[in-house]
């Protein structure tokens, strides 16, 4: 099994033995890679500062906003239960069903704002980190989450959807976690409060949290 690491080189895949590399010569659409995701398909997409990348047998296939990409830096990935693959871009959101960009209509409310981050649920909503809040998709419309709801700032940088079913967000100014119907602000071992940028649960359960202080 191969691990894939993107860079701001590019994209970097070791299969045990040696390290292989892909920039803009093999293909890719830019070298600042932002996000990773590999889909059900075994197909792995890059997003990147110069759009959307798909690398399947060997080959990259390259998505930009003339071909209907909401905007060229694609920050965040996630695929649905319906196999199709959102898009977390700096100006908003949208699916790509393997052919076809789709847009939300409005009455969905979906938020313009830079999308820092996309996980899926163990519940299966979809669950976008941007710079205006948290937002939730479920049956067809986004419900907020802000500061007004609990979260220590409104620009929330990262999503965790945990195992036990609670959801985790990363903001500029702290740690929260929701539990489905409450969120509640958790304190840091820091005398200030400190951007949260990843979160990740080990096999042990215990969180683990990126911050710009260093790792929780």
């Amino acid at each position: 099994m191969a691990v894939l690491v993107g860079t701001f080189s590019g994209l970097t895949r070791f299969d045990g033995n040696r390290f292989e590399t892909f920039s803009l010569a093999e293909g890719l659409a830019n070298s600042f890679i932002n996000a990773l995701y590999e889909t059900r398909d075994g197909a792995i997409w890059a997003g990147t500062r110069g759009g959307l990348a798909r690398f399947q047998a060997g080959r990259f296939r390259i998505w930009r906003t003339e071909d209907g990409l909401k905007h060229d830096s694609v920050r965040a990935l996630t695929e649905d239960a319906e196999g199709l693959l959102w898009i977390g871009t700096a100006e908003g959101v949208q699916r790509f069903d393997g052919e076809r960009f789709l847009d939300f209509p409005a009455e969905a409310d979906p938020p313009q704002a830079t999308v820092n981050d996309i996980v899926t649920a163990q519940d299966g909503t979809i669950w976008l980190a941007t710079s205006q809040g948290a937002h939730r998709y479920e049956a067809g419309r986004f419900q907020s989450f802000t500061k007004d709801h609990g979260l220590p700032d409104n620009r929330v940088l990262a999503i965790h959807s945990s195992p036990d079913g609670t959801l985790w967000f990363g903001t500029a100014q702290g740690l929260a976690v929701f539990d489905g119907s409450t969120l509640q602000r958790l304190p840091l071992p820091f005398e200030v409060k400190a951007e949260v940028r990843s979160i990740a649960t080990g096999v042990d359960q215990v969180k683990w949290i990126g911050t710009a202080k260093g790792l929780v």
